[in-house]
């Protein structure tokens, strides 16, 4: 009975909705009125809007090289025209690109770009080569989403995290927000830190068979493999710690140097928390267990409501331990079908905040809106 009344109450708790909103839809201020119009009309409660992405600032920041796309209006500031018009009545998040730093196949235009201030810092791949070199067919072929820094290095961990402070210091954001704050994917990641495990252990990672950065993560003991394929998961297991410990020194910087400002860190997360430890080294329960990272919002992207289900059970357990919102993909197909479904599974959980990937997906599809509206989770 007692279930019964825990579960009824939290269906009646009205559901928070946010959205993320990508640079592309911050480059002018017609545009960004329009978000700030829609935001308003249909009653949101948080805006994660993207300001710094590309190694490129969307507001002027004294650290990187001004968006391009501002060139047309060098005075407009989009995170203050969020603030001014939605400050006080919306939770304003600040979105920064945290390790990638470019992904187009030619390379920036301006000069002051981290592409040629600093082309030492970036990741390299399993056979020695910068990401720098990559173009996009490269991305492609490899499966990333294009140029990382390299977060072993301190230079740029104090790099990164000095944008983050530039922006907590200067707008009265609730948070700023992390996003691919993780390697490009397991086989990435080979640098420094490769002669440290060489020496501790006597194995050089490289020569650790490929076929172990994809498996099970590491709760897994894989009983069932023989014992040359359990050394190898074993040994990329140890090294990944390496990898991992490097992303959560920087996100624990940057989370230092915010804090004097009185604004919080939230983060975009991979769903599978095990899985992106093990192949990005993204640890972030680990981070909101030590109080590293204030929020994570889980990217729960599936058109799959059983799957999404799952996620929230998971989430249900952790939130016991931390704050979570969790992350709704409306841009594959049939979202106005399937995002109903999964807004009820979340109406039912006690996780009372979702928010929508992304914007421009959201306002293109009205029957969805109109769906939202009928659920009353829209006005």
């Amino acid at each position: 009975m007692l279930g019964f009344w825990l579960a009824f109450l939290a269906m009646a708790t009205p559901l928070r909705t946010g959205v993320w909103v990508v640079a592309r839809d911050l480059r002018t201020p017609e545009r960004t009125r329009e978000v700030i119009h829609f935001v308003k009309e249909h009653g949101l409660q948080v805006v994660i809007a993207q300001v710094a992405v590309g190694g490129y600032a969307y507001y002027p920041s004294q650290i990187l090289p001004r968006s391009p796309y501002h060139r047309e209006f060098p005075d407009f500031d989009p995170l203050q025209m969020l603030l001014d018009s939605l400050g006080g009545q919306v939770e304003v998040h600040a979105w920064i690109n945290t390790l990638l730093y470019w992904s187009l196949d030619s390379p920036p235009e301006d000069s002051q770009h981290v592409y040629y201030q600093h082309p030492d810092w970036f990741i390299r791949d399993d056979e020695g080569r910068s990401l720098r070199e990559y173009r996009g067919e490269d991305f492609r072929e490899q499966g990333i989403d294009g140029m990382f820094l390299d977060p072993t290095r301190p230079e740029v961990r104090e790099f990164v995290a000095s944008v983050y402070e530039e922006v907590a210091s200067r707008y009265p954001v609730a948070y700023v927000h992390l996003d691919f704050v993780r390697y490009p994917g397991a086989g990435f990641g080979f640098t420094r830190d490769r002669e440290r495990y060489l020496e501790e252990t006597g194995i050089d990672p490289l020569l650790i068979d490929e076929t172990a950065r994809f498996t099970a993560p590491r709760w897994s003991t894989a009983r069932t493999f023989d014992w040359i394929e359990r050394w190898y998961r074993y040994h990329y297991s140890r090294w990944n710690e390496l990898r991992a410990e490097a992303i959560s020194q920087l996100v624990s910087l940057i989370h230092q140097k915010i804090q004097p400002h009185g604004v919080k860190l939230s983060g975009a997360v991979f769903p599978n928390p095990g899985s992106s430890w093990y192949r990005l080294g993204q640890d972030w329960v680990r981070w909101a267990r030590e109080g590293a990272l204030d929020l994570p919002v889980p990217m729960a992207y599936t058109r799959f409501p059983d799957r999404y289900a799952r996620y929230l059970a998971y989430y249900r357990e952790l939130q016991q331990e931390m704050p979570l919102y969790v992350g709704l993909g409306v841009w594959m197909p049939d979202a106005e079908h399937y995002v109903p479904v999964e807004l009820r599974e979340v109406q039912r959980s006690p996780l009372k905040t979702v928010i929508f990937f992304d914007f421009s997906s959201l306002e293109r599809n009205q029957a969805l809106v109109r769906r939202l509206q009928r659920m009353g989770v829209f006005r």
